[in-house]
């Protein structure tokens, strides 16, 4: 994280040197100046500290499943502790199914992410992009967030190539496109039909409102949270699923 936030200035300044070598690009610098320059500098810097942020929290959310998922009885009997007697054998069925669906939602997300960030590395090493591996780290692990994890990556990945070589950016542009695309038309479908299937619009809905509310690790959250209800609602609905 350190060394692509080293690399902004860099990509900054290569990418305003590129475009100044073409009549339409001089006209992008000369229209944003100086004062547009600083803005997009800081934007840019703030988009940083979002990915460091985001890898923060899915490194303690995966901290926190592994608990979880070390003596998972411990916390449901605990929780089922709390409530009334009568309650109990309901909440535990619901509990059970909760963490059956998260376990499989789990499994589903961990496959595209494992093949995305192999694709992207050896991509990226292809292209010889500098920090391939971490870049391709960072892009498997925001999979974990469907839609908005792949934007972020992306953005990472953009500003490491503006800093060594702009005229890169097209390829790599291409390659995120291609890979995102398999894994979202091809790999993530075969696999959702084994696991846990969630609308995207349900999906999106969720990021928007959990990021609003609590940050970005509401964002990191609202996927499996919003699987966890879904598998609540179905249960309520069809008892004997």
């Amino acid at each position: 994280m350190s060394q692509i936030a080293s690399a902004l200035p860099a990509a900054l300044t290569n990418s305003r040197e590129y475009l100044n070598r073409f009549d339409w690009g001089r006209v992008i610098t000369a229209h944003l100046g100086d004062t547009g320059a600083r803005a997009l500098f800081s934007r840019v810097t703030q988009i940083g500290t979002t990915v460091v942020d985001i890898a923060i929290a899915i490194t303690v959310t995966v901290v926190l499943t592994a608990y979880l998922a070390a003596d998972p009885s411990l916390y449901r009997n605990g929780i089922l502790v709390l409530m009334p007697e009568s309650w109990r054998g309901r909440a535990d069925d619901l509990l059970r199914t909760i963490a059956g669906t998260l376990r499989w939602w789990l499994i589903g997300q961990s496959v595209p992410m494992v093949v995305l960030g192999i694709a992207t590395m050896a991509g990226l090493l292809l292209l010889h992009v500098p920090l391939a591996f971490t870049l391709s780290l960072i892009t498997g692990l925001l999979i974990f967030i469907p839609f908005a994890g792949a934007v972020i990556a992306f953005i990472a990945t953009a500003l490491v190539t503006l800093s060594w070589n702009p005229s890169q950016l097209l390829l790599v542009s291409v390659l995120f496109l291609g890979i995102h695309i398999l894994e979202g038309y091809v790999l993530t479908p075969l696999v959702q039909k084994r696991t846990v299937y969630l609308p995207p619009a349900v999906t999106i809905i969720a990021q928007v409102m959990m990021s609003t509310l609590f940050g970005v690790l509401g964002l990191v959250l609202a996927t499996p949270l919003a699987a966890a209800v879904l598998a609540v609602l179905k249960k309520y609905r069809d008892p004997a699923a």
